[in-house]
């Protein structure tokens, strides 16, 4: 007999695809992607998920050419035929029903049900909860039945901020360096303005390794590209945006098939933003010309307010923030610091205490502009202030790295000098007095976005500089970093240098894949805790203008509400 009861019901994944969901011509998701009006949901569903193939029939088409079909084995009646569903919305006005024929059919010797009459792929109009009901009809009528109820919900998350949420150094797409040739003079094809010279056989011969990591070092502080043939594919292309990011992988990491738990994903990050420039407005290069009129936006969250306006009525439910990094000038300092020891890219030999301190002193003065003081808002606050002017239910904000330049030897885990482009012969180095002064100012710059996280009513996404721990520049194929000479063949220049590698973004993913279930996916509040809150707000004395902070309204709710407190308080 048939068990109608083993039917399965799995939502489509709603994860973007690059190309049909990112129109790359205007820059911007498309409506059929964003649009509640135009967005569809679908729900495929097996009567009987893995029906047994009992054997292949090639048999003759229409056309005369031969075809393979499958035929397959299922536990039915022998007066089965055909499965009826009934999809119901309740609270809403969708219903459906569909009958699929069973035939069973004889070919080349072989009965059985030819094609896949146990599926069904319906389109739903909206999340909501589905009453899915399935019977095995006879042919004297009637026949087994059974049912049960899909809860479809759609998250919308939503990334925003610098290289490491864009996914530098990680193009969808890697492209390959044209004519490349592992045994020719393959920098001869790259265009290094700053220096020139001719590679004799014999050079290339006794410092092939050597010429190759100094090309890469010189590349870098030039900024030197190669042709690439084909070129790498970006979601983006003049943003470095992936979907190999962290924010992105984590996107499909909290996605749940089985249960109907969806997530639409957008990004709107590009590589080398700040708050200033990049979020508040375009990018900017070392004159300060606009790097970011291929948008026509001044910023990301002017992105995100067009966005904002096409979704309508619909809140983001995550906005997950990656920012601070290029604002405290880590890309910048370790230019610098290259720079300033590199004889061709600077006019003396470079003092090395002099450029860690002017470097240092950088770093004071942008953290603090950053953070704010007790008089002056920061950068930071700045951004809370024009979030808040958007339906956003939680904001999230991830920690960096610190590992840049460890090493694992044994057990032992310690910072140590640079290596590859970051170990020259030119004294274009990173020694381990830099090295140090590195992981103390990402260490900082890590405190700073903790405590303004707690500060704004954020959740802080830890856990990454953990998981980076030992995974250094200069572990090799067990570095969690991207390295230059693999930026250059990946993607034609060095950008990705420093950046998470696949697998460090897999670490990336994970910190806020956690962040995302604990915060928003599972984040329900408990029975009782909305009234709750409105007894608190109600019996409270408030200051002398009658207002009560949300701090000191939570202080005295019990039992205590879930992380998400803006959610919470949208429901009073």
């Amino acid at each position: 007999m048939g068990n109608p009861a083993a039917f399965t019901v799995t939502a489509r994944s709603r994860h973007p695809d690059i190309d049909e969901d990112y129109d790359a011509d205007r820059h911007r998701y498309r409506d059929s992607y964003v649009d509640p009006d135009r967005v569809s949901y679908t729900l495929d569903l097996d009567a009987f998920p893995g029906s047994e193939v009992v054997d292949v029939v090639i048999v003759t088409g229409p056309k005369g050419k031969p075809h393979a079909v499958e035929v397959e084995r299922l536990d039915l009646p022998d007066d089965a035929v055909s499965y009826e569903w009934r999809i119901d919305q309740r609270d809403g006005p969708f219903e459906e029903a569909v009958s699929t024929p069973i035939e069973q059919s004889t070919v080349g010797g072989t009965t059985g049900v030819f094609g896949t009459p146990y599926r069904l792929t319906q389109e739903v109009p909206e999340p909501g909860v589905y009453d899915v009901e399935l019977q095995v009809r006879l042919e004297s009528g009637g026949g087994p039945t059974t049912g049960q109820t899909v809860e479809l919900r759609d998250f919308l998350v939503v990334s925003i901020g610098d290289s490491y949420a864009s996914g530098e150094g990680n193009p969808d797409r890697p492209g390959e360096p044209a004519g490349f040739d592992l045994d020719a003079e393959w920098w001869e094809v790259v265009a290094v303005p700053i220096l020139a010279f001719e590679l004799t056989a014999a050079a290339f011969e006794c410092g092939r390794d050597l010429l190759t990591q100094e090309f890469a070092a010189i590349s870098q502080a030039a900024d030197a590209d190669i042709d690439m043939d084909p070129a790498p594919r970006w979601l983006e292309a003049e943003a470095h945006r992936s979907l190999r990011a962290g924010p992105a992988v984590a996107a499909g990491l909290v996605e749940d098939v089985r249960a109907g738990d969806l997530v639409t994903f957008v990004s709107f990050a590009r590589s080398g933003a700040e708050v200033g420039n990049g979020l508040f407005g375009p990018r900017v290069d070392d004159d300060g010309d606009s790097i970011d009129g291929w948008i026509g936006h001044e910023g990301e969250l002017d992105e995100l307010r067009d966005l904002a306006t096409r979704i309508g009525e619909r809140p983001i439910d995550a906005l997950v923030v990656s920012i601070g990094g290029n604002d405290a000038g880590f890309s910048g300092r370790l230019t610098d610091m290259v720079k300033e020891d590199n004889p061709f890219l600077a006019l003396s030999l470079g003092d090395d205490d002099a450029s860690r301190a002017a470097a240092e002193a950088k770093v004071d003065a942008a953290l603090e502009a950053l953070e704010g003081t007790a008089s002056e808002p920061g950068a930071l606050d700045r951004l809370a202030a024009a979030v808040d002017d958007l339906d956003v239910r939680q904001v999230y904000v991830t920690e960096y790295p610190t590992a840049h330049f460890e090493r694992t030897d044994g057990d032992r885990v310690r910072v140590d000098e640079g290596c590859g482009i970051f170990s020259s012969w030119f004294d274009a180095d990173i020694d381990r007095a830099d090295a140090k002064l590195m992981k103390a100012a990402a260490e900082r710059l890590n405190g700073v976005l903790r405590r303004k996280a707690g500060e704004l009513g954020w959740v802080y996404v830890g856990g990454v500089a953990d998981g980076f721990r030992g995974r250094g520049y200069c572990m090799g194929e067990d570095s969690f970093f991207v390295g230059a000479e693999g930026s250059l063949v990946k993607q034609g220049d060095t950008k990705g240098t420093l950046h998470p590698t696949a697998e460090g973004h897999q670490v990336y993913a994970g910190a806020i894949a956690q962040a995302l279930r604990r915060h928003t996916i599972e984040d329900r509040p408990p029975a009782g805790a909305v009234e709750s809150v409105r007894l608190a707000a109600s019996g409270h004395d408030g200051s002398d203008d009658g207002t009560i902070s949300v701090r000191t309204l939570l202080d005295r709710v019990s039992p205590s509400p879930p992380g998400s407190v803006r959610t919470l308080l949208r429901r009073l």
